[in-house]
């Protein structure tokens, strides 16, 4: 029969687009919004953000405009907290005492402060430039660093009789003199003294002196006089003592900036002008909602704000300009899915940690929150799955049900609108979905968390009727969520971390809506040494052979047959597969159906019978934005691992793509094959149970290659006796288990 196929495929063989793959690869999607520090070069705006470091230009056009960096492009982390421009390079520094350096294109990771093991705080919280050195302030301090030689000198961590360790929010330099803003003061000394590290050198001041408030977060010169922002006021410097200024507002200072006639004052809410310290004018206040965080006049004298929703413009008079990269609303994703149309959706969290929701087509951001879309109600949701009918189900953690329709059209759904729709015990008009699902016929089923009318799960059908259930054999459990459906219409519901029970609760209306008769409950204790044996359970998910994979705080467990639940599966518990101790987070299945198992620790991706580990991931081995996983989706038709967490949105590129109905024509990538320097040939555009078939022109078999059933198969180069194959153009050859369909591909192997 290879020989039938052979010569059936030779006979149609044309030529075929080939591209370059990049699985393996991995990108980091984060929010940039937040913005902590702002510096100028002469053509650009540069952010240090929450979510990594941007470059913006205004005179780009809007599409290329911003240029963001990630831990992908070489930062040390997303969570930037300072920067600064100097001569050709830009410096940002982190939490973690990490500093960044662009050089050339290139960011080199400067790590001496993260790693001293002398101080507990490491932080950098601000750089001060001054000739080939630059003063960077810390947690704990000023050290100085040389950009050029990428060495370190003195560090000063005792100003005067400041209590030490001080943490240094400004560094600046007056003429001769350098002064620093910390938490317990400020102090002053000259850079002529011959030792900066000796305490008495430095000369500091306190309330005691005059200043509003010790902490002090930002030091401008107006005038000629040095003029202190502090957290209860602004005060000027005169007669070696400080004097607070009755005009300024006295307190939450955040930045201030000086052109040299007219001083800038911000705060969280308002930017004020001064072109005498008497004389102060309220410029611009923030729209509701968003907070001022920096500020920044660049070599032109263009005014530019940080805020807590990117960067502001200022274009004269009244022109205030709010611009930001795009990118997710913020960087929490608590549940991820993807449409029947291949659009992404997250949503962001519960109470203060909800940011709405957004949608990502991979190429642009769609973000929902109540001040673009008012009809959501409430920023807080937390889940979403898809339906077949390209709808988007979204649980709100008091706004209810949330449907997007293929169409774009919101509808909400709670007391106001649906008769008898759970609220909270004590809470009315609080309706809180705790778990979310889709079953074979397009019913939206949702877990009601802590009802008072002692509805536990709703049900909304495809013809939008509804109904609810209560749980006659267990009342008493009612702090339920998440939710999984099996193949026999099971619903799986996991009591939250608040229940006295703690565990798996099950139900099924037997196909009967109307009749509930023939309805069954059930539960399982999470503490049975016979069953669960953990403490709680904490995920769930059913895969594609209709199996039960369950989560808890001590691993894995499975339930293969449904229908006999009380018969659990101790999963990895195995040398090749041990996962038992971790604390499950999250389960997604890909269309290979190979287990992705999130974890605090990170993630581990197991084999389709769970028997063995296939990759782990943590941000020690890979570019995974936080080790916390807190939910997965494999996109069915890229194959991208999207992997959600507190931090952003980790993406990695797999081979794990649906096959296709027939073989069209196939992909092969790299081509040319260079052994040594590519590891593997993949062969994209397969069938279901493809086995691929590597030849000669000849005819000659070179080896034959499995494929673990997906759209994807690889070839390592190499024979059937394991060694790499000789120079040549070799046919790939793909046939399905029958030989009923077929396709043929070439490869030019070089060395």
């Amino acid at each position: 029969m290879f020989r039938r196929i052979l010569i059936s495929v030779l006979v149609f063989l044309a030529s075929f687009s080939l591209s370059a793959q990049d699985f393996g690869s991995w990108t980091s999607y984060t929010s940039m919004k937040r913005v902590r520090a702002l510096s100028g070069s002469s053509d650009a705006v540069w952010a240090a953000t929450e979510g990594g470091v941007f470059r913006y230009d205004p005179g780009a056009d809007s599409a290329n405009a911003f240029t963001t960096y990630t831990n992908i492009e070489g930062l040390a982390g997303i969570d930037a907290a300072s920067i600064v421009v100097t001569g050709r390079r830009v410096l940002t520094g982190f939490g973690s005492g990490n500093i960044n350096m662009l050089d050339d294109e290139h960011w080199t990771l400067v790590p001496d402060i993260a790693r001293s093991t002398n101080y507990t705080r490491r932080g950098i919280n601000t750089f001060a430039p001054d000739g080939d050195r630059v003063f960077v302030g810390t947690e704990f301090g000023v050290t100085v660093f040389y950009p050029e030689k990428r060495e370190f000198g003195d560090t000063y961590v005792q100003f005067g009789d400041l209590a030490s360790p001080a943490a240094v929010n400004d560094v600046f330099i007056l003429g001769g003199d350098i002064w620093v803003a910390t938490d317990r003061g400020t102090a002053r000394a000259s850079l002529s003294a011959p030792n900066l590290q000796e305490p008495a050198t430095w000369t500091s001041y306190t309330t005691s002196d005059g200043l509003p408030a010790n902490n002090t977060l930002a030091l401008q010169v107006f005038r000629g006089e040095m003029i202190a922002g502090t957290e209860s006021g602004v005060a000027v410097f005169r007669g070696g003592s400080w004097s607070a200024l009755s005009a300024f507002p006295n307190g939450g200072i955040v930045d201030m900036a000086s052109t040299g006639d007219t001083l800038y004052v911000l705060t969280k809410n308002d930017l004020f002008r001064a072109t005498t310290l008497d004389n102060l004018e309220k410029l611009h206040s923030s729209p509701p909602g968003v907070e001022f965080t920096s500020m920044l006049i660049n070599a032109s004298g263009q005014l530019w704000l940080g805020t807590t929703d990117g960067i502001v413009e200022h274009r004269g008079a009244d022109e205030w300009i709010y611009l930001k990269p795009d990118g997710p609303n913020s960087n929490q994703f608590t549940s991820l899915a993807v449409s029947t149309t291949g659009v992404l959706w997250a949503a962001s969290g519960r109470d203060a940690a909800g940011k709405g929701f957004y949608g990502f087509d991979g190429e642009r951001w769609m973000n929902y929150t109540t001040t673009t879309h008012p009809e959501i109600e409430s920023n807080s949701y937390l889940l979403v799955t898809a339906a077949p009918s390209g709808a988007m189900i979204f649980g709100g953690w008091g706004a209810g049900l949330l449907v997007r329709y293929p169409d774009g059209s919101l509808q909400r759904f709670d007391e106001t609108n649906v008769p008898d729709f759970p609220g909270v015990v004590g809470g009315p008009g609080f309706n809180a979905i705790g778990g979310v699902a889709v079953d074979r016929n397009g019913t939206v089923w949702m877990v009601h968390f802590r009802t008072g009318n002692g509805s536990i799960l709703g049900a909304l059908t495809a013809d939008s009727t509804w109904h609810f259930f209560s749980n006659p054999v267990s009342p008493e459990i009612t702090y339920l969520t998440q939710l999984a459906i099996d193949a026999y219409g099971t619903k799986w519901i996991i009591p939250s971390g608040a229940s006295p029970f703690q565990g798996l609760v099950y139900f099924n209306d037997n196909g009967t809506l109307e009749d509930r008769s023939d309805d069954t409950w059930g539960s399982m204790s999470a503490r049975g040494p016979e069953g669960l044996d953990a403490a709680k359970v904490t995920a769930v998910a059913v895969d594609r052979t209709g199996d039960l994979w369950i989560g808890t705080d001590i691993g894995l467990r499975t339930i293969f047959n449904t229908r006999n639940p009380e018969r659990v599966i101790k999963t990895c518990n195995n040398t090749l597969c041990n996962i038992e101790g971790q604390y499950v987070t999250c389960i997604a299945i890909d269309p290979l159906n190979n287990k992705w198992i999130g974890t605090q620790n990170g993630v581990f991706v197991l084999s389709a019978d769970g028997g063995f580990i296939i990759a782990q991931y943590d941000e020690s081995n890979s570019p995974l934005l936080s080790n916390d996983v807190k939910a997965i989706v494999v996109h069915p038709q890229t194959g991208v691992a999207y992997i959600g967490t507190d931090k952003g949105l980790s993406a990695l590129r797999t081979t794990s793509i649906l096959p296709r109905e027939s073989f069209e024509k196939l992909r092969v990538s790299p081509n040319p094959f260079r052994p040594g320097v590519h590891n593997q040939v993949y062969i994209d555009g397969l069938v279901e149970e493809t086995t691929l078939k590597i030849v000669t022109p000849d005819g000659a078999l070179v080896a034959e290659v499995p494929t673990p059933g997906g759209r994807i198969g690889s070839w390592d180069g190499r024979t059937r006796e394991g060694s790499l194959v000789r120079p040549g153009v070799y046919f790939i050859i793909a046939y399905n288990y029958d030989g009923t369909k077929a396709a043929v591909g070439k490869i030019a192997v070089i060395r």
